[in-house]
């Protein structure tokens, strides 16, 4: 009799603990996505707009001003240092100097000393005539391709307002960057161009401006980016650059998503459970950052920081 209490008393124990185990709330695994290290290469860029224009360019002007005579070039044409681009109306000058050429220092009874003096003071004089003649015909100072013309035949020039704008040969493209990421740069530092997602060209940091405040406080500094071959895109075009100021291949990358929002530690996943981990981070582009002395078997969770716990069950989900 006391043997089947005993057996009855230990099926009661079993069977409580059945029921706890069948009724008793049990830990709810949260589903989270998840990421393993990537090995491709990195680059750390300076992004941002540029647009096509062409080694030293220039607007040329006149000094003086008037009329234009004569219009010598069209934009698109190609000219020789020392070609004559425009002219402006000489008449009056010409006719001053046409004037000074004729006349003859009238000879008197003076000493020869003072009719010498009168001889090199008119010979000035037309010289000074000549240079003014001379600089109403506006020259090219180097070789190069008109891109832009200001004025026409028959309009006035003001003095100092552009008449044309010459470029040089060699293509280039400029884009402003903000000064932290100028600080960043330095000249032959590689360059991607880029239009509608394909690379177009290759390039090289030519020079790099000092940052300039704008009315809206933020400082902005212009960048000059030489061209490596041929770029068909003409002058004005716009495209992206990506300049390469860090690169490295065979890096092992993590997504961006997982890393907190400090960026100082991701949720590593150890057997169904997460716990926060510290890393050596590297380079950084758009999509990854790249880890130092990480195990390759570094499994880590993607998801809002704010939804995990250090020691959460987790389900894997792609």
């Amino acid at each position: 009799m006391r043997r089947s209490w005993m057996t009855r008393g230990v099926l009661a124990v079993i069977a409580c603990a059945v029921l706890a185990m069948l009724f008793w709330p049990r830990e709810q695994a949260v589903q989270v996505r998840t990421a393993r290290l990537e090995r491709r290469t990195i680059e750390d860029c300076v992004m941002g707009a540029g647009m096509v224009g062409r080694q030293e360019t220039r607007q040329i002007s006149s000094q003086t001003g008037g009329r234009v005579a004569a219009m010598y070039v069209r934009p698109g044409d190609w000219v020789q240092a020392g070609q004559a681009l425009l002219r402006l109306d000489a008449g009056i000058l010409e006719e001053a100097l046409a004037r000074a050429v004729r006349s003859e220092p009238a000879i008197e009874a003076f000493g020869t000393n003072l009719e010498a003096i009168r001889q090199d003071a008119q010979k000035a004089d037309i010289e000074a005539l000549a240079a003014q003649v001379a600089a109403q015909t506006i020259r090219a100072q180097q070789d190069g391709q008109v891109l832009y013309t200001f004025v026409k035949d028959e309009e006035i020039l003001l003095a100092g307002s552009p008449a044309l704008t010459l470029a040089g040969a060699e293509a280039c493209i400029t884009m402003q960057v903000g000064e932290r990421d100028a600080a960043r740069l330095q000249e032959g530092m590689p360059a991607r161009f880029v239009r509608d997602g394909e690379v177009v060209g290759m390039g090289t940091v030519a020079a790099v401006g000092l940052p300039m405040a704008r009315a809206d406080g933020v400082s902005l500094a212009e960048v000059e980016l030489a061209v490596q071959g041929e770029l068909e895109l003409p002058v004005g075009s716009r495209v992206d650059v990506e300049i390469i100021c860090a690169s490295r291949e065979s890096a092992y990358v993590l997504p961006i998503e997982a890393f907190t929002q400090d960026e100082g530690y991701v949720w590593q996943v150890y057997r169904d459970r997460v716990w926060p981990l510290a890393l050596e981070t590297g380079l950084q582009d758009d999509f990854g950052v790249e880890i130092l002395g990480a195990p390759m078997t570094l499994c880590v969770a993607i998801q809002d920081a704010q939804e995990l716990a250090p020691g959460m069950l987790v389900k894997a989900v792609m």
